[in-house]
């Protein structure tokens, strides 16, 4: 009896093993299936991204590489994420893949260039170059297409070039002087004159508005105002002034307002040019200061601010603010006369709008601080 007892556990045992091994075998099958189907969704995944990536590459021909080149790698990282996950590298298949993106990519590329444009030569971009000041144009077309360009402003061509494609596009520069003549903002920053990059090839013609900004080009106003400085012992007394200034396009028949230690008129429209200007402080007619020449490049005035920002605090010549013993001669109208000369015209701009009177000798003599006068438009 005890035989067949243990002869019936061995058998249990052993159908138990068989079990073990059985549920084993379907776990591990049932976890490599999961693995393949993650592995497939995986590179479909990355399939369709390296798709829509070369769709979007042979569309626009000439494409930001740095957007583009990380949006493959990214398409070749989902491809193979399973392995990367893991870290269980094959690295033939990692090369092989990456080798035919790559591959892939350049094919499109290099079968775009020569499809071309299915409407002719077009215009791409409109930039400006601001160390050269030159207006550049770039054309895209089918690979040895000629082409006419001009810019032109109300049907009037003022600057033009022939050129022809090259691998599938192709850049021409002018100076922005010769196809500029006025300005395209008028001071509410309204456009008020339109400039058109046209370009024709055969029967085909592209035409590009030219952004107004780029063409607004010329300072047509320029303004100051102050900070009266002032220190207290027993009485106030008032030691100079901060000079700010301020230019752009305005019209010269709006009003210069100032008082309560503000500027309260309208203010130029602020614009990226190129100038020199310098600013005269005038009493009864006589110039009593002058300050040194300030130099602008597309706004920006080395050691000085950025006058396409706004308001500029101008230092005297002898650095900080304007010392009072360096202008001041007696109560009354004192002129700020700027002188702004334009590189795009070659032209002087005088605005002598920002005319302020002092009242500082009265105010130091007189005890009572509440009859102090600020400083106002004459």
């Amino acid at each position: 009896m005890g035989g067949l007892l243990d002869k019936a556990e061995k058998v249990a045992e052993a159908v138990d093993a068989t079990l073990d091994l059985e549920v084993n075998s379907n776990h591990k099958e049932a976890m490599i299936s999961d693995e393949g189907m993650k592995g497939a969704l995986f590179q479909i995944a990355g399939s369709i991204g390296l798709l829509v990536i070369l769709g979007l590459i042979f569309y626009f021909k000439y494409v930001n590489w740095y957007l583009f080149g990380v949006s493959l790698i990214v398409s070749w990282a989902v491809f193979n994420a399973q392995e990367l996950i893991e870290k269980n590298f094959n690295p033939t298949k990692l090369i092989a893949t990456a080798v035919g993106w790559l591959v892939l990519s350049m094919a499109v590329m290099g079968g775009s260039f020569f499809i071309g444009a299915a409407g002719g030569v077009k215009i791409t971009e409109i930039t400006f170059d601001e160390d050269d000041d030159q207006l550049r144009i770039t054309v895209y077309g089918s690979s040895g297409d000629d082409f006419h360009l001009e810019v032109v402003k109300e049907g009037t061509t003022l600057c033009s070039d022939d050129g022809s494609i090259g691998m599938d596009k192709t850049t021409i520069s002018f100076p922005i002087a010769d196809c500029w003549d006025g300005n395209a903002f008028d001071e509410s920053g309204d456009d008020v004159i339109e400039y058109l990059a046209v370009v024709s090839s055969g029967s085909d013609v592209d035409s590009y508005k030219v952004p107004p900004a780029i063409m607004s080009r010329e300072i047509t106003g320029a303004l100051v105002k102050v900070v009266e400085l002032t220190s207290t012992t027993d009485n106030v007394e008032y030691d100079g002034l901060q000079v700010d200034m301020i230019l752009g396009i305005d019209s010269e028949t709006n009003t210069y307002i100032f008082g309560n230690g503000a500027y309260g008129g309208s203010e130029p429209l602020l614009i990226k040019a190129d100038w020199s200007a310098t600013i005269e402080v005038l009493y009864g007619g006589d110039t009593v200061y002058t300050y040194s020449k300030i130099t602008s490049n597309e706004g920006l005035a080395s050691g000085v601010g950025e006058f396409d920002l706004g308001w500029v605090q101008i230092t005297s010549n002898s650095g900080g603010n304007l010392d009072r013993s360096h202008f001041y001669q007696d109560d009354g109208c004192y002129t700020f006369k700027i002188s702004v000369k334009n590189e795009i015209t070659g032209q002087t701009l005088v605005d002598d709008r920002s005319q302020l009177e002092l009242f500082w000798d009265d105010n130091e003599a007189d005890d009572d601080s509440a009859n102090d006068q600020s400083a106002q438009n004459c």
